[in-house]
């Protein structure tokens, strides 16, 4: 199997993909996080793992179409119309029979007050994890670009995705699984 990765970060992920896949394409928009994944692949010996620097709107996939693409908490730093011109473009990066794996913070619309949820959310991670994040949490609330959940399922369907899974745990946690449509 092969495998693509949007948001590499520091290669968790990466790295664990490796050891099951044909070839990992591990790509980050952040060339200081994607020097950290090398260093840790390189260090762990995979050999299997390709380095791009790039993300959803300036990657140029050159190779042949991957199996899979995995996202883990990326897409929320772009506004609504850049997600789709992303997501359009993961799905052009896709097999036919491609999957995309996509887990991010997607807002449930069905919430009567989303503020005082926010409050509670806030207010959980700091006496589980602490202040620092915390405080990243609430940056995150006021300052980056997560949707709710039927703008994202639109978005993926509209990118050229059919949702097989969708899954909402925590408060604000949701995972899709998602095929490319045929055309």
């Amino acid at each position: 199997m092969w495998d693509s990765l949007l948001g590499a970060g520091t290669g968790a992920f990466a790295l664990h993909a490796a050891k099951h896949c044909q070839k990992v394409y591990a790509v980050d928009v952040s060339a200081t996080m994607l020097d950290y994944c090398r260093t840790k692949g390189e260090t762990a010996g995979l050999r299997n793992i390709v380095y791009c620097h790039g993300g959803f709107l300036t990657y140029e996939h050159d190779a042949a179409p991957v199996d899979a693409i995995v996202s883990i908490f990326v897409l929320h730093h772009l506004p609504d119309f850049w997600k789709l011109v992303g997501l359009k473009r993961a799905a052009e990066m896709l097999k036919p029979d491609g999957r995309l794996f996509l887990c991010d913070i997607v807002f449930p619309s069905e919430t009567a007050n989303l503020e005082a949820e926010f409050d509670t959310w806030v207010t959980s991670i700091a006496k589980l994890s602490g202040p620092e994040l915390a405080a990243e949490a609430e940056t995150h609330i006021r300052d980056e670009y997560s949707t709710y959940d039927w703008v994202m399922a639109r978005l993926l369907a509209r990118a050229g995705f059919v949702i097989e899974s969708a899954e909402y745990s925590g408060r604000f946690q949701a995972t899709y699984v998602c095929a490319k449509s045929r055309p």
